[in-house]
């Protein structure tokens, strides 16, 4: 045979050589990865981490859930001996956490996917998992703060609606929105910068004001108008509000 001929027969016959050795090698890694799915290995460490993570994510504790990721991390140095058990576990890591992200209403980046599925190491599927542990909580924390600015408003609009009622106390506030009395105080303070107490005089006194000066109203009618039944508690409210006693704010008001 001529030479050429020879050694192209010679190249062939490497080439099967290492693809039956590579079909061979994925056999073994394949009956591997059956045995660890049998056996429960690989779906219990990945259910039990995936549990420990999102609860601790859940809870909003950032430490608690890299701590689980790491455990994690040392369960698949020990047990994923072969590349392609390892990316069965990233691959089935990352749906379970998509779809949690998914149910919490938290959205991933299209860079963020695509990190998702080209781990080709521990190493980068650690700091990948890690990565979409901050963007979970970061996404979570500007969700709360949203929820609790909106809140917020809506309980500094009520009181403004509702101040001149009688049971307008920090409690019955907190009790109509299903909250704490801090939370009533801080949302006043925020858009008011005043306590909730001083806040509530405030707008009684100004609206009292407004009927001395415009209403062919008494004292009495006054106060009662604006919340208070107790006719000499409202004078002595007023007369500290504004210095004088409501029946000389009229009088003013009227020679202006």
């Amino acid at each position: 045979l001529p030479i050429q001929t020879i050694k192209f027969n010679t190249k062939f016959l490497e080439k099967i050589e290492k693809d039956i050795e590579a079909v061979s090698e994925l056999v073994f890694i394949g009956d591997d990865l059956k045995k660890n799915i049998s056996e429960g290995t690989l779906t219990k460490g990945n259910g039990q981490a995936f549990c420990q993570i999102t609860g601790a994510l859940i809870n909003r504790r950032e430490s608690q859930a890299i701590e689980a990721l790491k455990d994690y991390i040392g369960m698949l140095k020990r047990e994923a001996n072969s590349v392609l058990i390892q990316q069965y576990m990233f691959s089935s890591f990352f749906s379970d956490m998509n779809s949690f992200f998914q149910k919490n209403q938290v959205e991933l980046s299209k860079q963020q996917m695509s990190l998702m599925v080209s781990a080709r190491n521990i190493e980068e599927f650690a700091q990948i998992a890690e990565d979409m542990i901050h963007e979970f909580l970061r996404q979570v924390n500007k969700q709360q703060e949203q929820v609790l600015a909106e809140e917020s408003l809506r309980i500094y609009e009520y009181v403004n609606e509702h101040f001149m009622d009688y049971e307008i106390s920090i409690e019955n506030v907190a009790r109509e929105f299903k909250t704490n009395v801090m939370d009533v105080r801080n949302a006043i303070k925020e858009h008011s910068g005043k306590s909730y107490k001083d806040y509530i005089v405030n707008l009684r006194m100004e609206y009292a004001k407004e009927l001395l000066e415009k209403q062919n109203l008494t004292v009495a009618e006054v106060g009662e108008r604006i919340g208070y039944g107790n006719i000499s508690y409202f004078i002595k409210l007023f007369k500290g509000y504004t210095g004088v006693t409501p029946a000389s704010y009229k009088k003013l008001t009227q020679e202006w």
